[in-house]
């Protein structure tokens, strides 16, 4: 995966939030690859909950982007 940056923002409480980090849009002849990067606190968020997440939010890609 191609990120042209990357960092972890910490805050000095836990906040429980997840954090989202997108990368740098790479097209291919057919093909269209954003790297996303999450960071989650498991006690405040279900993995099942999260797969639905990443794959609503291919689908709605795969589905929107012409």
């Amino acid at each position: 995966m191609n990120f042209t940056s990357f960092q972890v923002h910490r805050n000095r409480l836990k906040t429980g939030r997840p954090l989202f980090y997108f990368g740098k849009r790479v097209q291919t002849a057919d093909s269209l690859f954003i790297p996303l990067s999450i960071s989650i606190d498991h006690a405040n968020t279900d993995p099942f909950v999260l797969d639905r997440l990443i794959s609503s939010f291919q689908s709605y890609l795969c589905n929107n982007i012409h």
